[in-house]
């Protein structure tokens, strides 16, 4: 038995359904990753909530300039720049929306993922993120 390091990076919608995906390997930081990730779904003038890891002055400036989308990321506590006070006041209760969400989505994997290959792995993650995705269509 042996584990294949990689993260899987989710754009999700407010209410948790994931809208894009971006797989890394493990060892990959968090916000390189997301500066690979797809960002031409997003609508101009949306605001996206990020954790800790997504702190970065530069990205900020630079998707706000590009695409009007506001990056909003918690702030470490030593941070110079502070905690924005619409992310005090919305921010935490719309990650945490997002956090139940993932917990739910991480509750659909089995005990273990048979693959052969990395790629049957990530093809395996790949279609529990979109059947996800597919349970938020309502019949």
């Amino acid at each position: 038995m042996w584990f294949t390091g990689l993260k899987v990076h989710v754009l999700s919608s407010v209410k948790g359904q994931p809208k894009e995906f971006y797989i890394s390997p493990a060892n990959m930081h968090d916000l390189k990753a997301f500066k690979n990730m797809y960002l031409g779904t997003i609508p101009r003038g949306s605001t996206l909530f990020g954790d800790k890891a997504y702190t970065c002055q530069n990205l900020e400036a630079e998707l706000f300039a590009s695409k009007s989308i506001m990056l909003l990321a918690e702030r470490r506590s030593n941070s110079k720049r502070g905690q924005s006070l619409f992310y005090a006041r919305h921010g935490r209760k719309i990650r945490k929306r997002i956090e139940t969400s993932f917990s739910t989505m991480l509750s659909w994997l089995p005990k273990s993922i048979h693959a052969i290959t990395d790629k049957g792995f990530i093809l395996k993650i790949m279609i529990l993120i979109s059947s996800f995705s597919f349970s938020f269509i309502k019949s």
